[in-house]
């Protein structure tokens, strides 16, 4: 069986796409050590305290960083270049 997408039907996961290739393209202007611990956080699903150990800081230290880098990535979505 064929399946076929109409435009109102395809343009959210279009939308989805476009919004996916700009989360990836501001994690990529990150530094890598932010990048790498807002991908294990959010995109991963690991807590600041199962982080902590591994990169040798608090939870408490890894929330606060989690907290700027999203601010950054904040920016860096909403000025691309």
């Amino acid at each position: 069986e064929i399946y076929t997408l109409s435009l109102h039907d395809a343009l959210p996961i279009y939308q989805a796409n476009e919004d996916e290739r700009a989360l990836i393209a501001a994690l990529d202007r990150l530094p890598e050590e932010e990048a790498n611990l807002l991908r294990q956080k959010y995109l991963e699903g690991w807590s600041f305290e199962e982080l902590a150990k591994p990169l040798g800081k608090t939870a408490g230290a890894l929330r606060i960083q989690a907290m700027r880098s999203l601010k950054r990535l904040q920016t860096l979505l909403k000025y691309p270049f």
